[in-house]
């Protein structure tokens, strides 16, 4: 029999190795919010499941506006999960929560992250206060960093694209 428990390890440890090291909670789920800002800043939001579909919803200065749908590799996924993980989110989240800081651009659009697993939710939010704090740095590059594993690209418009106006 303790060979049999043996070999199960083995195993389990051996596929751990090969798929991936952790088994990703049912219920996550990486949330990006853009705001508005005094210009044409694309206003979008974007949800990621565990099953890797996302979900966009464009209000502003976008090229498609209303809900999409699309879907990300496991592969994707873990990657992203992997950067919270080496940026320590929750802890970036506690640092800024205590931020007392007199400086504020007014016209930085918002950027919004929330990561929900095993029921907790850690969520944070860049507004121009603090700009120049290195916490919020490394939040706009998680922010991009979520864009460019969605390839947000195809729905938001480039900077270099003047012809959208603001939904009506």
């Amino acid at each position: 029999m303790k060979k049999v428990i043996s070999v199960a390890f083995f195993i389990l440890f051996c596929q751990s190795l090969i798929y991936g090291a952790a088994i990703i909670p049912e219920d996550t789920k990486i949330i990006l919010k853009r705001g508005a800002c005094y210009g044409q800043c694309p206003i979008y939001m974007l949800t990621i499941s565990v099953d890797g579909k996302v979900v966009y919803e464009g209000e502003n200065f976008v090229k498609v506006f209303g809900r999409q749908e699309k879907t990300i590799s496991a592969d994707k996924l873990r990657q992203l999960l992997e950067k919270f993980s080496e940026m320590d989110f929750p802890g970036l989240v506690e640092k800024a929560a205590s931020l007392d800081c007199g400086t504020y651009t007014t016209d930085v659009p918002s950027t919004e992250i929330s990561i929900v697993e095993n029921g907790k939710i850690s969520s944070m939010i860049h507004n121009g206060k603090c700009y120049e704090d290195n916490l919020f740095k490394q939040l706009d590059i998680l922010a991009k960093v979520i864009d460019e594993t969605v390839e947000v690209q195809d729905w938001i418009s480039p900077p270099e694209f003047k012809e959208i106006k603001k939904k009506e």
